[in-house]
């Protein structure tokens, strides 16, 4: 891949890809002046698959685990432990990815561990373990009871913060891109590197098939 970049700024692909991304994410969460149903699931979905990305094309340590980044940024935030980190990680990316829902994490002596996700109401318990009750059917996040010794095992994890952290590292990634063209480079060789590895190339014996589809399935202009 050619190292494309405007005067002084970071590599295009990497423009691109901040531009979509931010784009989405930031009419997502409008939806909320439109209805009630916020799509709470699909930011968070976005927001990890954004970080796999990031984590893909600023690293180029083979074989490392794709949710590095997102585990070193909730230590540097939050000073979570990124073993804790990397289970998060992997609980909305997974889960979200193959079940539209996070999967629980299971704690040898304690049970399984819930993350809850919240809309923007949820920012001061963001990454906070937290009760819950049921009001009118619906189950709702609440404060731990204070002086308790019962260990809460739900996990609050509110979307507009995953979002306004990944927005902060967009940042950060873009000054170090455009401040290091050697950085600069190594981000645009490493996304064509994961363009490469994970096109599906088709066999010899289904070009037939794809000329088929392509030649009967064309949308022609009116006469």
């Amino acid at each position: 891949m050619s190292d494309e970049r405007e005067a002084g700024g970071p590599p295009l692909v990497f423009q691109q890809f901040k531009d979509l991304v931010r784009i989405h994410l930031k009419q997502i969460l409008n939806l909320d002046q439109h209805t009630s149903k916020v799509p709470m699931h699909t930011v968070a979905l976005l927001v990890m698959i954004a970080y796999e990305a990031l984590a893909r094309f600023t690293d180029p340590t083979q074989n490392k685990p794709t949710h590095w980044l997102f585990a070193e940024r909730q230590q540097a935030l939050y000073g979570i432990h990124p073993t804790i980190g990397d289970r998060i990680f992997n609980a909305i990316r997974n889960g979200l990815a193959h079940t539209y829902q996070p999967y629980p994490i299971p704690i040898q002596d304690l049970g399984e561990v819930r993350l809850v996700l919240t809309w923007k109401d949820g920012t001061h318990a963001h990454l906070k373990a937290v009760a819950s009750k049921m009001v009118n059917g619906h189950q709702w996040l609440c404060p731990v009871p204070r002086g308790s010794s019962e260990l809460p095992q739900a996990l609050c994890v509110d979307v507009w913060s995953l979002w306004k952290d990944l927005d902060a590292l967009f940042a950060e990634v873009e000054a170090s891109l455009t401040a290091d063209p050697v950085a600069a480079r190594q981000f645009d060789d490493l996304v064509a590197k994961n363009r490469e590895k994970y096109t599906d190339r088709p066999k010899d014996s289904d070009s037939g098939l794809w000329r088929s589809l392509l030649s009967s399935r064309r949308l022609e202009e009116d006469v």
